[in-house]
């Protein structure tokens, strides 16, 4: 048996004007997949029994996403955004031109909040695999992960070579760079290249902070065969 939590009990009950008996298909956001019947609602709670469970590995490319601290709410957008499409991992980071500064207490509190909005996501789009949330990086700590990853793009504005010639043709992983709302200075590039990041360019078009990303997403899913 399954119990859902208030959220997904008063949507299944509220909103998709579900009952005893109903169909439902639950994720458990680490890559399993339960269908099941509702059993019970009693309280408003719904209660189902399971008839069969699958699990699955995440498809490859896993794709990361290091984001520059943007200001506002911006950062919820962007996880909701890009955690929809299947991106694995999501990281923000501190930066030369990054307008939002968060100290470790306001970084904790945010990273729960994006933590919620990405299980939110995966199981709005039936994606039994929810991102994984990194909290806030330090310059320095995002320079250390791009010496980890085996494929890293650094999304620049005047970068001389567009995304697609930087992309192999198959990969098992691919972490895209994006800047804050300023972008990222030469000298950040330069050292992100040094750290194993390539640059690229999304195109003429200059892009939103919060658009890059679910831009670039989409563009590796297509171009990996992923969507569309």
């Amino acid at each position: 048996m399954i119990e859902l939590g208030a959220e997904e009990s008063h949507h299944a009950l509220r909103v998709l004007r579900m009952d005893e008996g109903s169909d439902i298909v639950v994720i458990d956001g680490c890559g399993g997949t339960s269908h099941a019947l509702i059993a019970e609602t009693t309280g408003g709670r719904v209660v189902a029994r399971v008839a069969e469970r699958q699990r699955c590995s995440r498809p490859a490319p896993e794709i990361a996403v290091f984001q520059g601290a943007p200001k506002g709410g911006k950062g919820d957008e962007v996880v909701e955004r890009i955690a929809e499409l299947g991106t694995a991992d999501i990281a923000f980071f501190s930066s030369e031109r990054a307008v939002a500064r968060w100290d470790s207490a306001k970084a904790a509190r945010l990273s729960a909040r994006w933590e919620a909005r990405a299980n939110a996501a995966a199981a709005r789009s039936r994606n039994p695999h929810a991102a994984r949330i990194h909290g806030v990086l330090s310059w320095a700590g995002l320079l250390q992960r791009m010496g980890a990853e085996p494929c890293a793009v650094v999304l620049w504005e005047h970068a001389s070579v567009p995304l697609r010639e930087r992309l192999p043709t198959r990969a098992e992983r691919v972490a895209l760079v994006v800047g804050p709302e300023g972008g990222l200075s030469s000298s950040e590039v330069e050292q992100l290249e040094d750290a194993g990041g390539v640059p690229a360019s999304l195109g003429s078009v200059i892009l939103r902070t919060e658009n890059a990303a679910p831009a670039a997403v989409a563009a590796l899913l297509w171009h990996f065969g992923r969507m569309g």
